[in-house]
């Protein structure tokens, strides 16, 4: 089948941007400063980094609810559990209840001073981690239950290369994506090595790297980041080959009206209530608020597009971990049970494989 849809993808404009227009939209933050947001299956959260907590909507962009907690810096979800980031309130842990919303569930020790962004990942075990930063520092601790009730296990602690702009975590290889403007996407190993995995100066990340989210198709990880300065997502794909373009995108009204404008920061979802095959939640920084695009419809206008690129064809091999930090170096693969590639592609070719696993995805058989 990937043979058969590469076709799809030959004809590459290297500097287009393929627009993409949003299904919803959330009311604007009353603060105008909305922050990073989170999916469940079928709400929004957002946060607002200036006053008033977290903002709850449905997926159609109708409100649900305000928690009024105060400054709220980032938000993560796992499951049933939420966790969010309170310059004023540390860590702050909720439990989502069907038709009641967000129900607080906090451990009381979790040492947690001025956090910033946050994320939350499933580990082979079962058990949950919890990253977050403080400054330049990463905090981690390991979430299970006993009895019913939440324990929480602090790990070590590390020094990251600079200040993140977001983190996310990839439950497959369980390691920690970090976007830092200064230096690009940094993976903080399960061991605790950190490599540069995407150089900020490569190509791949535009002129400004805000936020970041993953989602993973089989073997194959694609990361999305923002760059706000030019009110664009870009998607990049880690494959048996290295980091390569699967395409840069810029949202819009359905109507073809205004644009998404100065997007800081992102969250991607699977499987969610009217989006069988997923959504990118996207933050709007003028109108402070969030929009809500099919993944479905990204491919769709990709595979339109010809799969475009940015840098007509530049991939970053795997062994091109910069090791910026303590315990990096060496090669990056995409995790567990990697195949070659099995196509024959060209370098040029594989700057379009990326969206083209994607679209297999999207369009896959249905059990």
């Amino acid at each position: 089948m990937k043979t058969a849809l590469l076709s799809l993808f030959v004809a590459t404009n290297v500097l287009a941007q393929t627009v993409v227009p949003w299904r919803a939209q959330t009311l604007s933050i009353p603060s105008a400063q909305a922050g990073d947001p989170a999916l469940t299956s079928s709400l929004i959260i957002g946060s607002d980094t200036a006053q008033q907590g977290l903002y709850l909507f449905n997926l159609n962009g109708s409100s649900v609810g305000n928690l009024p907690v105060g400054i709220v810096n980032s938000v993560d979800v796992r499951g049933s559990l939420v966790v969010a980031t309170s310059p004023a309130g540390g860590i702050l842990l909720y439990r989502t209840v069907p038709g009641a919303g967000l129900t607080p569930e906090t451990p009381s020790n979790i040492v947690a001073s001025t956090p910033g962004q946050i994320a939350l990942g499933t580990l082979a075990d079962g058990g949950l981690l919890m990253s977050f930063n403080a400054g330049n520092l990463l905090r981690q601790y390991a979430l299970s239950r006993d009895g019913g009730a939440l324990v929480a296990t602090a790990l070590t602690d590390r020094q990251l290369p600079g200040v993140p702009s977001g983190l996310a975590f990839d439950d497959a290889t369980e390691r920690l994506y970090a976007a830092i403007p200064t230096e690009g996407v940094v993976i903080v190993e399960p061991d605790g090595g950190i490599v540069t995995a995407i150089p900020f100066n490569g190509g791949l990340l535009g002129g400004t790297l805000g936020g970041i989210d993953l989602f993973r198709v089989s073997n194959d990880l694609f990361i999305f980041t923002t760059a706000p300065a030019e009110g664009t997502v870009f998607v990049s794909a880690l494959t048996s080959n290295g980091y390569a373009s699967a395409g840069a995108l810029k949202f819009r009204a359905p109507d073809a009206g205004t644009f998404v404008q100065l997007p800081q920061h992102l969250a991607v979802a699977d499987a969610l209530t009217g989006y069988p095959d997923g959504a990118l939640l996207v933050h709007d920084g003028v109108m402070a608020n969030y929009k809500l695009v099919s993944l479905a419809d990204i491919v769709t206008h990709l595979s339109a597009d010809g799969g475009v690129g940015r840098d007509g064809g530049s991939v970053i091999g795997r062994d091109a971990g910069s090791g910026a930090a303590s315990g990096g170096g060496g090669a990056i693969s995409p995790g567990p049970s990697a195949k070659p590639d099995d196509l024959g592609c060209s370098t040029g070719a594989l700057v379009t494989l990326p969206a083209l696993l994607l679209l297999w995805w999207i369009r896959r058989p249905r059990s």
